[in-house]
């Protein structure tokens, strides 16, 4: 009697396009990446426009593109690939100094690499690409989230950060207590530090060590270049979201966060990376909402009428959630996993592999408490907290401590009697 051999489940292999007019460094990949032909299926294109019509005619999963190439250029071949293959995840090399040029490929880039690039570097950056995607599994989702490439900033915060930044006596303090109030400016200043292109070794979660070692003149090149921060959302007649009430909502939770860390006696660094969790925790909104806010006001709409929560309607309409999108395109910018973590797990905190108390905890807390407490800051429909959670992490009982801390926040942003 003949047994049936077992089926071998075939491994789903990723589509890497490699781009660059050195042929000497495409052969040099052929041979580097050999190992990986299991796992990723390779092309080879010596030209921008050759690598235009790939993309064109088959689905990728990444591009890997030189910067400065004859003909087109690698911020061309990307700007394209933005209209013809926006789910591509999109990697640059670049040997250029200037902060400018590191500027215009980042403002199309999801990741930037310096140029000459190790081979391991490179390889983590791809599975790194790779693995971000898995996050959201819908292609029209992930191709309506790679169209954009420029993020919108409430013009007020834009303007005061260009006054600051054109005086002399500006230091890294005055600078970062401005970007703390928008996170557009925080998430794209993040981005550009944590690319190789700065060398660091360490991730940073920091928004003043951000601005400490890129430096006032650099940030005022980046900040003066109005573009990388595109322009405005328009809300809709009569809606009621706004650039201003979204970004209000993200400073009051992103500073009740550090403050629930800091009351249970944690240090600055994870105070921190709370702070930025929760001011980014939002950010999705606006990646999903970058046409206008007119389908989000219908969904908070729905939502209070119907009776059902923020992230099953967005499912519907957007096809993911914007904790899903905010942290899908944080995570592509290689943010530090810590916040994208607390921004895809703000509203949802169980579904973590294993409870444990940190950032996303604070971050959920915080964005939880600012909606019970301020009512005008209620954008949506407000999910309660996760209790079952918080037992798990023995934190019951300082609930209502972290009330106590959320109220005198409250009141001091309170305009006093007349």
């Amino acid at each position: 009697m003949m047994t049936e051999k077992p089926t071998i489940p075939e491994i789903t292999r990723r589509r890497v396009l490699f781009v660059d007019d050195d042929t000497n460094v495409l052969d040099g990949y052929r041979r580097l990446f050999r190992q990986q032909r299991d796992h990723w299926e390779m092309t080879f294109c010596d030209s921008g426009s050759e690598a235009l019509e790939k993309l064109q005619e088959e689905p990728f999963d990444v591009l890997v593109t030189d910067m400065q190439m004859p003909g087109m250029n690698g911020a061309e071949l990307m700007s394209r690939a933005v209209d013809v293959a926006p789910g591509v995840a999109r990697i640059v090399l670049t040997g250029y100094a200037s902060m400018s040029s590191s500027v215009e490929a980042a403002d199309l880039a999801h990741q930037l690499l310096n140029k000459p690039c190790d081979i391991d570097t490179l390889k983590e950056a791809i599975e790194h690409s790779c693995n971000v995607q898995s996050i959201i599994t819908s292609d029209r989702v992930r191709q309506a989230i790679g169209r954009i490439s420029r993020l919108p900033s409430p013009p007020t915060v834009y303007h005061e950060l260009s006054r600051a930044l054109r005086q002399d006596d500006s230091d890294a303090a005055t600078v970062t207590a401005i970007i703390e109030q928008d996170m557009a400016i925080a998430a794209k200043l993040l981005h550009l530090v944590n690319s190789a292109f700065f060398g660091l070794r360490r991730r940073v979660a920091s928004l003043e060590q951000a601005v400490t070692l890129l430096g006032l003149r650099q940030i005022r090149d980046v900040v003066l270049a109005s573009h990388v921060f595109g322009s405005d959302i328009k809300a809709s007649p009569g809606g009621e979201l706004s650039l201003e009430k979204i970004r209000d909502h993200s400073v009051a939770v992103a500073r009740l966060a550090r403050e629930i860390m800091l009351e249970e006696g944690d240090g600055r660094e994870l105070a921190d990376q709370a702070f930025i969790g929760g001011l980014l925790h939002s950010f999705g909104i606006l990646v999903l909402a970058h046409n206008g806010f007119q389908k989000y006001d219908k969904a908070i709409d729905y939502c209070r009428r119907k009776e059902r929560s923020l992230p099953e309607v967005e499912r519907v309409l957007f096809g993911a959630t914007h904790a899903e999108a905010g942290a899908y395109i944080l995570g592509l910018w290689k943010i530090p996993p810590v916040i994208v973590e607390a921004v895809l797990m703000h509203q949802t905190p169980s579904q973590l592999v294993s409870a444990k108390w940190g950032p996303v905890t604070a971050v959920h807390v915080a964005n939880t408490l600012v909606h019970e407490l301020r009512d005008e800051a209620k954008l949506y429909p407000v999910q309660p907290l996760d209790m079952d959670y918080l037992q798990q992490l023995g934190l019951v009982e300082r609930v209502e401590r972290w009330r106590e801390v959320a109220q005198e926040q409250f009141d001091e942003l309170e305009p006093p009697p007349s």
